[in-house]
């Protein structure tokens, strides 16, 4: 009888010992946001930073109010609702990973295509994976420190509206120098369409679809630029409210974008195909994939053999509280059919296929407080049969804090260019490392690269920085052949719509 009384005792000490130890580990984390364009969010583990990622934070009209504050309530999932600063009711259900602080604003995950802008209602947005880190890590009486935020007003709110003295469009002098010795002839009609994230002049966050295009033109010897611009699609139209990745088909002349269409009850993620015709752009829906707490992680990429499109599709269960991701291939069958090719045993962020059918991934893990990126390689043969984690080799694997998509361009003699992204100084750096060379570093700058893509021997990118309340977006290439460590500044253009460029994809 007194041995059972003894070890009851031992057990409850035991469980109350776990308790304060779990109380103590998690009251060592803490959590900073800073506000600055890009908009970023840092974990804390005894004054070390141990995990960055970007987030949105709210819009000037709701803004993510800064102080010191605690995180006093949380749920692993639940109901946000409420009314926006333009009158109208909403009600999102499901929404994950909550942190709630400072009476009813949150740290938690939302399916935008976009992180590290204005772009919430007050609250600090995260992509759902990192968001998921995050929360498993917190706790009540978690430290929350929400830093100021720097930067002007966007111009349309300042006097001098959008600096009318600043051109739409700077083209660059070794712009001429870099399409004269380009062998690819589309180098010199240069056409692209990116995602521009801005506002309204209400402040109403929206998103477009923007086709640009320059022309070298060579008269009397000199080399002028033509620049073209046109909004194709924006966020007032029904299937434009949240549009995502993009990804360009050159032989069918399309390309392909996703979107959320509903966020009342289920991310309804889609998948739609656009063509350019004449002047008009023909949208049609793709696929819908409609499932509860379910939706696309990754960009999409297209299998030119098979004629299907992959991606990365998310899945969180509060019953076992889990966060899974599947690799899956939406084949064309009619009707359109998803087909779970396998689970994922780590996370992938991107994906994309080589020349030789080969599909790549990108992705990290966040283990023992430790963020490792790697990059992965399934080889064609195993695509179309039985797929398992085995056939799945990883290539490169290297430490970094910064958890963040790592779009990745297999590129030549057995190299692989990668965009990751790191924080020093208070300031975000995009590094667009080659890979199978020593690790070389060939770039890295300063402001927001959401993507880099890859046409001939040369890789493009956009760079965005905020300056005098306008972003400014830097057309950048690198070419494989003649300095591939040093990027080649081409043009530089603001526009109207005054948002940060997301995805991008070049049409040939």
């Amino acid at each position: 009888m007194h041995l059972k009384i003894i070890v009851f005792i031992f057990f409850i000490l035991f469980i109350c010992a776990g308790t304060v130890y779990a109380g103590i580990n998690r009251k060592s984390y803490y959590i900073t946001v800073n506000k600055n364009f890009p908009k970023t969010i840092h974990l804390y583990l005894k004054k070390k930073n141990i995990l960055t990622s970007f987030a949105n934070t709210g819009v000037l009209v709701s803004p993510t109010y800064s102080g010191k504050y605690f995180v006093d309530l949380r749920y692993f999932e639940a109901t946000m609702s409420g009314k926006t600063p333009w009158k109208k009711r909403y009600e999102d259900k499901d929404i994950p990973f909550i942190n709630y602080f400072n009476r009813g604003e949150a740290i938690h995950g939302f399916p935008r295509a976009i992180y590290g802008i204005n772009r919430s209602l007050g609250c600090v947005e995260l992509p759902l994976r990192n968001a998921w880190m995050f929360w498993k890590r917190l706790g009540l009486k978690t430290l929350v420190f929400i830093e100021k935020d720097k930067h002007e007003k966007p111009a349309y709110m300042q006097k001098n509206h959008l600096r009318p003295h600043i051109k739409d469009i700077v083209s660059y002098k070794n712009h001429v120098t870099f399409f004269k010795q380009s062998a690819a002839k589309m180098q010199r009609k240069f056409k692209f369409i990116y995602n521009d994230y801005g506002s309204s002049f209400k402040d109403i966050p929206l998103t477009s679809l923007v086709y640009d295009s320059f022309n070298i033109l060579s008269i009397k010897g000199k080399y002028k630029i033509k620049f073209k611009r046109k909004v194709l699609l924006t966020g007032g139209i029904a299937i434009g409210s949240k549009i995502g990745t993009l990804t360009y088909i050159a032989k069918q002349n399309k390309f392909f974008f996703t979107d959320i269409s509903s966020l009342k009850g289920t991310y309804i993620r889609s998948i739609y195909s656009a063509k350019i015709e004449g002047k008009e752009l023909d949208v049609k829906k793709y696929f819908t994939l409609n499932k509860k707490n379910t939706g696309i992680l990754s960009n999409i990429t297209f299998d030119k053999k098979n004629n299907s499109l992959w991606a990365v599709l998310y899945s969180y269960s509060y019953s076992n509280k889990s966060f899974k991701n599947y690799l899956c291939e939406i084949s064309p069958k009619i009707p359109l059919a998803l087909d779970k090719k396998i689970l994922l045993k780590k996370y992938a962020t991107y994906l994309c296929f080589d020349n030789a059918g080969n599909l790549w991934l990108s992705g990290y893990k966040f283990k023992n407080n430790k963020l490792t990126d790697y990059i992965e390689k399934i080889k064609s043969k195993f695509l179309n049969g039985y797929l398992t984690n085995k056939h799945i080799k990883t290539i490169y694997t290297f430490k970094n804090r910064f958890a963040a998509a790592i779009p990745i361009i297999p590129g030549i003699d057995n190299t692989v260019y990668a965009l990751t992204h790191s924080y020093a100084g208070g300031n975000v750096y995009n590094n667009i490392v080659i890979l199978g060379r020593r690790n070389i570093q060939s770039v890295s700058l300063r402001g927001y690269v959401k993507n880099i893509i890859k046409s001939g021997n040369n890789i493009f990118f956009i760079d965005n920085i905020l300056k005098h309340g306008i972003f400014y977006k830097t057309l950048y290439a690198l070419n494989f052949d003649s300095n591939p460590t040093v990027p080649v500044k081409l043009i530089r253009f603001y526009g109207k719509l005054n948002g940060v460029a997301g995805g991008f994809v070049l049409i040939q």
